[in-house]
């Protein structure tokens, strides 16, 4: 397992950061030309950071078919990683309001942002994909794995992504970590049904899934001053770059993942 970026408790690196600046700053410009009703809703504050850091690490080629897993009726993402990736993507949720995604994408097309077909939408479930086998060159997983319910549904769906991957394919998953000191905390919600730990997010969730690490980072708000009392580091989210390990004739698919990678 590699690293493509160092690993810091705190803070992305500066120059991650100000790549993320730069694609959140393009990420507003796609929404306004997208028309009113986008400028009216605006990108969500923290997924729009989501989705700029994404845009920023995420390594693609031109042509490469991409998976959204629960894209949402509102996400802008599939259109901006499209057209910004020059790839196709696929949005799938379990929503029945996709109509929705379908009328953005007329309007994306409109633009000239996306060509016609090059972001479609399918209503499925995580846990079963309505994909084959090894059909996708990379999968993103924004903010969406730990809404799943059930016992480790979260586990269930991170093994399906791996199925779906064509052997070096990545999937770029966000999931919440290590709470304490965030905004969250401070006014009492609780809108995830898990959060991950170092453990967890090793042994009950990358682990069983076959995936191989490449790339982890923390980003998130927190209290101003946390640090000076508290002397454990807290950060809201971590984004995972994951890939499928190519096989390799006499070698063995790494089964284990250090909990201090991550």
């Amino acid at each position: 397992m590699t690293t493509g970026f160092p690993i810091r408790p705190e803070h992305p690196p500066g120059e991650v950061q100000a790549a993320a600046r730069r694609e959140l700053r393009r990420l507003w410009q796609f929404n306004r030309t997208l028309g009113p009703s986008e400028r009216t809703r605006g990108l969500h504050y923290w997924l729009g950071y989501e989705y700029a850091l994404i845009l920023a690490l995420t390594r693609t080629c031109p042509g490469q078919t991409w998976l959204d897993v629960g894209a949402g009726a509102h996400s802008v993402m599939p259109y901006a990683f499209a057209h910004r990736n020059q790839l196709r993507v696929i949005g799938l949720d379990r929503t029945d309001r996709l109509a929705e995604q379908i009328d953005r994408g007329r309007r994306a097309c409109r633009h000239g942002l996306v060509a016609a077909g090059q972001v479609h939408w399918v209503r499925g479930d995580a846990r079963t994909l309505p994909m084959p086998d090894a059909s996708l060159d990379g999968v993103l997983a924004v903010s969406a794995l730990e809404h799943l319910t059930d016992g480790e549904d979260d586990a269930v769906a991170l093994r399906e992504v791996h199925r779906v991957l064509r052997p070096g394919g990545r999937a770029v998953v966000t999931v919440p970590f290590r709470s304490r000191g965030s905004m969250i905390e401070l006014h009492g919600l609780q809108p995830f049904q898990r959060h991950y730990s170092p453990a967890t997010l090793a042994e009950s969730f990358v682990r069983p899934s076959g995936l191989a690490v490449e790339s982890t980072i923390c980003y998130g708000e927190r209290l101003p001053f946390y640090a000076l009392t508290r002397r454990l580091p807290s950060r809201a989210h971590r984004l995972l770059i994951l890939r499928r390990p190519r096989p390799q004739t006499g070698s063995v698919t790494p089964t284990q993942v250090d909990p201090r990678l991550l």
